[in-house]
C-alpha cells in the first residue's frame, strides 16, 4: 500500500539539509528557471517597442512552446542516453551564450534574430529539465521522491511568478541590458 501520509514544511526542510546532492539540483533549478522567466517582460517590451504589435510577442510564445513540443522527446532522450549533469551543464552554459546574445537585437531590423535566440533558448530549456527530473530518483531515498518532486513542482510555480517579476522590476530600473546580461550570469551560475 502507498504512504499516503502528509508532506510538510519540515519534510521539505529536512531533504534540502541532508541531501547535499539534492541541494546542489535543486539550487540549480531555482537559479535556471528564475533565469528562464527573468527576461519575458524585456523581450516583451523590446518586441512591442520594434514591431509595434501584439502579433509579435504571440509569435514570440509560440517559439517559446513549439520546441518543447517538438523537441521535447527527444531531449528525454539525449538524458537518458549521456550525462545527465553534463546535459544540464551544457544547457546553462548555452542559455548563457544565447541570452547574451539578444544585447544585439538593436532595432526591428533584428527582430528575426530575436526570434531565432528564443528558439534555441527554449531547446535548451527542454534539455535541463527531462535531465533535472530524471535525476531527482537517482539523488534521493525511494521514501523522500515524493518530498522532491513536491519541492521541485513548488519551486517551478515560485520561479515563474518571481522570476518575470523581479525581470520586469530589473527592465524598469536598470533596463533590457542588464536583464540580459544578468540573465546570463544566471544561466552560468545554475550551470
Amino acid at each position: 500500500m502507498a504512504n499516503t501520509a502528509a508532506v510538510s514544511v519540515s519534510d521539505y526542510v529536512r531533504l534540502i539539509r541532508g541531501n547535499r546532492n539534492f541541494r546542489l539540483l535543486w539550487t540549480a533549478q531555482l537559479i535556471s528557471e528564475i533565469g528562464d522567466w527573468f527576461y519575458i517582460v524585456a523581450i516583451y517590451s523590446l518586441l512591442l517597442e520594434h514591431t509595434g504589435t501584439a502579433k509579435s510577442i504571440a509569435f514570440a510564445f509560440v517559439l517559446q512552446v513549439l520546441p518543447q513540443t517538438l523537441f521535447s522527446p527527444t531531449c528525454g532522450v539525449i538524458n537518458d542516453r549521456l550525462s545527465r549533469r553534463q546535459v544540464m551543464m551544457f544547457a546553462d552554459w548555452s542559455r548563457a551564450v544565447i541570452v547574451l546574445c539578444m544585447l544585439l537585437v538593436r532595432g526591428p531590423g533584428l527582430i528575426w534574430l530575436l526570434y531565432v535566440l528564443l528558439f534555441f533558448e527554449t531547446i535548451a530549456w527542454g534539455l535541463f529539465e527531462p535531465g533535472r527530473n530524471a535525476s531527482i530518483p537517482n539523488i534521493v531515498a525511494k521514501s523522500d521522491i515524493l518530498v522532491a518532486n513536491g519541492l521541485s513542482s513548488a519551486t517551478w510555480s515560485f520561479n515563474l511568478a518571481v522570476g518575470s517579476a523581479i525581470g520586469g522590476l530589473v527592465a524598469v530600473w536598470l533596463g533590457r541590458d542588464a536583464v540580459f546580461i544578468i540573465n546570463s550570469l544566471s544561466f552560468v551560475a545554475s550551470g
